[in-house]
C-alpha cells in the first residue's frame, strides 16, 4: 500500500483540456472513462481532465497548463497559430446512436417563420450564433452564406450568445433571433432530452446542399441520405486531438496508439473513441475564404491597387518603379513564407500518419495451412471481393498470381509464403490484383505468428501506393524539364548530347548545335513585367520546336537562352538553313495578350561536329562562342563556328 501511494505521488501530472460545447451531463462521465484508461496505460503519469469554454482553454494554453487539447477544427487552426501545437494525432468520433467522425452546421428557424425558406432569406435578419471561434456553430454556416453571395459582416446581423449551443435555440424560440447557427447533433439532443419538440423548428438548407424530399415533418427537409443528423452545410472532419510541441514524442505516440486502440462504443453512453487523423484542408479552406483567424491578415496586393494609389508617380518617376519592384519582392517573400509554413504543417501530419499506417490499411491473416483466416474491410474494399469469397481460400491465387510485368508469380517467390516457412518479417513493394483483374502497386509488410509444430500463421498489412508512384514520376519529370516551357533543361540536354555523340560515332552520323540568345528580351521583361516575359518565352519555345524535326531536341538552358541539337547533318549549309529558319520565325510579331504585341530577334551560333572529334562540352562551347560573335556584330544574325 505504501509503494502504491508513493507511485501515485511521484506520477507526473498530464492535463487534457476538452472544449465544452453543451451542458451535457454524460460528457464528463464519458471522458472520465477515457482518463481512467489513460492512467492505467501510463502509470508513470497522472492524467487530469478539464472541460473549458473557449477563453478558459486559451488561458490554459497561455499559462502552459494544458498538455493535450480536444477542440473544434476551426479553433484548432486559431490556437495552433498562437501556441506551439502538434499536427492532429487523432480525430474524435462523436458519440451517439450512430457514432460519427464528421459533423457540420445547422441553420434553424421557428416553424412559423414561413418567410425564411433558404439561406438567402437571412439577408437583413438577425442570426444567433455561439462564438466566432465555433466551427459548427458559426463558421460552417457563414461559409455556405458566402457561397451564395451573403457576407456575415454586411448582409445580416450575427449576435454571439456564447456556449452552450442550447442558448442559440432558446434565442430563436423566444423570438429574439430570426435564425440560429448550431452544430449537428444539438437539435436531436435537445429533442431527446425533452427540451424541444420536433415541430417547433425548421432546418434551412443551403443551396449547395441537396436535401432529401420532404417527409411531412419540418425537420426532415435537410437530412443527407447517409448522414443521420439534421445538417445545412457541407460535412467536415470532427474535432482533432493535439498535443503541445513540448510533449515528448514517445508520450504523444503511445497516447495516440492507446486512444486509437479503444473499442468502438456500442452505445452513446460508453467512453469516447477516436479514429486516424482526417485531412483538415476543407476546414482551412473555410477559414481562408471567410478571412477568419489565423488567416485574417493575408495581404491583398494587385497591380490595380498600385496604379490607383500611385498613378502619376508611375508615369513620371523612375524611382517609384524601384518602389514597386521592392513591394513585389516583399509580397513574393510573404507568399513563400506562408507556403513554407503550410508545408511544415503538412510534413508534421505525414510524420504522424506514418506512425499509424497499419491502423487503417488492408490486413489479412493466413493460417498455418496457408488459407485466408481473417481479412478486414479496408482490404476487401481495395481488392473488390466479398469476405465469403476469400475466407478459407488460397488468397495467393486470387490477388498475387502475377508480377507487374505480367510474368507468373510462383508460390516459391512469394514473400508472404516465404514468411510462412522461415518466420522472418518482410517489408517489400509488390503487385496485387483486384477482383476485376486490374493490378495495382502495394507496400507490403509481412510478419509471422511463431509456431513450433509446422508452417507459421502470417499477418499481411498492405496499402495502395499508386498515388506515390505517380508523384515520383512527376518529380522526376520536373527534375529534367524547364517548368515554364516544358522543354528539356540543361542537365537533360547535356545527357542527350552525350548519347547523341556516342551514337553518331558508331553509325557514322554527324551532329550540329544551334545556340540561340534572344535580342531585346530584357527591355520587354522590365517594361511589361515578368508575366509578359514568361508568355513570350513560352511562344519562343513553341516556334523553336516547330522549326525542328521530331528527331531533333530543343532545350531552354538559361533565362532567354535556348539550344537545339540536330541529328543527321551532312553539310554546314544544312545546319545554317535550320538556324536561318529559326531566326526568321522569331522575327515575326508575338501577341502576348491584352493588346500587347512585341517583336524580337535572335543572335544565333552554330557549331558542327563533322569530323566526329569533339566532346559534348567542346561542341557546346563552340556554339556559345559563335552566338556571342552574332551578338557582338549587332544581333539578329547567324554565325557558324
Amino acid at each position: 500500500m505504501a509503494i502504491s501511494m508513493a507511485s501515485a505521488t511521484l506520477a507526473r501530472p498530464v492535463q487534457m483540456d476538452v472544449l465544452a460545447y453543451r451542458h451535457d451531463s454524460e460528457m464528463p462521465d464519458r471522458f472520465d472513462s477515457l482518463i481512467r484508461q489513460l492512467n492505467q496505460a501510463f502509470p508513470e503519469h497522472h492524467f487530469q481532465l478539464r472541460f473549458c469554454t473557449y477563453p478558459e482553454l486559451e488561458d490554459d494554453l497561455r499559462q502552459d497548463k494544458a498538455d493535450f487539447i480536444l477542440t473544434n477544427p476551426g479553433h484548432y487552426f486559431v490556437v495552433s497559430e498562437r501556441f506551439a501545437l502538434s499536427a492532429p494525432l487523432a480525430t474524435w468520433v462523436h458519440p451517439g446512436p450512430e457514432p460519427l467522425s464528421v459533423f457540420g452546421g445547422v441553420i434553424v428557424v421557428r416553424a412559423d417563420r414561413h418567410d425564411l425558406q433558404t439561406i438567402r432569406d437571412l439577408k437583413e435578419h438577425r442570426v444567433a450564433a455561439v462564438t466566432r471561434s465555433s466551427f459548427g456553430g458559426f463558421m460552417a454556416q457563414a461559409f455556405e452564406a458566402e457561397q451564395v453571395g451573403l457576407s456575415y459582416d454586411h448582409d445580416f446581423t450575427v449576435e454571439f450568445v456564447g456556449t452552450p449551443h442550447d442558448a442559440v435555440i432558446r434565442e430563436v424560440m423566444a423570438g429574439r433571433a430570426d435564425a440560429g447557427f448550431v452544430r449537428t447533433g444539438v437539435v436531436e439532443s435537445m429533442i431527446r432530452d425533452g427540451q424541444l419538440q420536433a415541430t417547433d423548428l425548421r432546418i434551412l438548407p443551403a443551396p449547395t446542399i441537396e436535401p432529401q424530399p420532404p417527409s411531412g415533418t419540418p425537420l426532415r427537409n435537410t437530412r443527407f441520405q447517409r448522414f443521420p443528423l439534421h445538417v445545412s452545410t457541407r460535412l467536415y472532419p470532427e474535432w482533432p486531438l493535439v498535443a503541445r510541441n513540448r510533449i515528448e514524442e514517445d508520450l504523444a505516440r503511445r497516447l495516440t496508439a492507446v486512444v486509437l486502440g479503444l473499442a468502438t462504443p456500442a452505445s452513446s453512453g460508453q467512453m469516447p473513441y477516436f479514429t486516424v487523423p482526417s485531412r483538415y484542408d476543407p476546414t482551412e479552406n473555410v477559414l481562408r475564404t471567410l478571412r477568419l483567424p489565423p488567416f485574417d491578415h493575408m495581404p491583398a496586393f494587385t497591380v490595380v491597387d498600385i496604379w490607383s494609389r500611385y498613378p502619376w508617380q508611375i508615369a513620371v518617376t523612375s524611382g517609384l518603379v524601384l518602389t514597386v519592384m521592392l513591394l513585389s519582392i516583399w509580397l513574393i517573400h510573404t507568399n513563400q513564407t506562408l507556403t513554407l509554413k503550410r508545408a511544415r504543417i503538412q510534413k508534421e501530419i505525414e510524420q504522424r500518419q506514418n506512425l499509424l499506417e497499419t491502423m487503417n490499411e488492408g490486413v489479412y491473416e493466413l493460417d498455418s495451412t496457408g488459407r485466408c483466416a481473417v481479412i478486414n474491410t479496408a482490404a476487401l474494399q481495395m481488392l473488390g471481393y466479398e469476405r465469403s469469397e476469400l475466407i478459407g481460400q488460397d488468397i495467393h491465387q486470387r490477388i498475387h498470381h502475377h508480377h507487374e510485368d505480367g510474368t507468373e508469380y510462383s508460390a516459391q517467390a512469394c514473400p508472404v509464403l516465404k514468411t510462412r516457412f522461415d518466420g522472418l518479417s518482410r517489408n517489400v513493394e509488390d503487385w496485387f490484383f483486384r477482383r476485376t483483374g486490374q493490378g495495382f502497386p502495394v507496400a507490403l509488410r509481412v510478419s509471422a505468428h511463431p509456431s513450433t509444430t509446422g508452417p507459421h500463421a502470417v499477418v499481411v498489412v498492405f496499402h495502395d501506393i499508386s498515388a506515390q508512384r505517380e508523384k515520383e514520376q512527376h518529380i522526376h519529370h520536373l527534375a529534367y524539364h524547364d517548368a515554364l516551357t516544358g522543354l528539356p533543361n540543361r542537365a537533360l540536354f547535356m545527357d542527350r548530347l552525350e548519347q547523341g555523340l556516342n551514337l553518331s560515332r558508331r553509325v557514322g552520323d554527324r551532329m550540329a548545335l544551334i545556340f540561340i540568345d534572344l535580342d531585346r528580351f530584357k527591355p520587354i521583361n522590365d517594361t511589361h513585367g515578368h508575366q509578359a516575359g514568361d508568355r513570350l518565352l513560352v511562344q519562343v519555345a513553341s516556334r523553336l520546336q516547330a522549326c525542328l524535326r521530331q528527331s531533333d531536341t530543343a532545350a531552354r538552358v538559361g533565362g532567354d537562352e535556348f539550344i537545339a541539337l540536330l541529328h543527321g547533318v551532312k553539310e554546314p549549309e544544312d545546319a545554317e538553313a535550320v538556324a536561318q529558319k529559326i531566326r526568321f520565325r522569331l522575327q515575326e510579331p508575338f501577341d502576348l495578350g491584352a493588346g500587347l504585341v512585341v517583336q524580337i530577334s535572335a543572335s544565333i551560333g552554330v557549331a558542327l561536329d563533322l569530323d566526329g572529334l569533339l566532346d559534348a562540352e567542346s561542341l557546346r562551347a563552340q556554339a556559345d562562342q559563335a552566338m556571342y560573335q552574332s551578338k557582338d556584330s549587332g544581333g539578329d544574325r547567324v554565325t557558324l563556328s
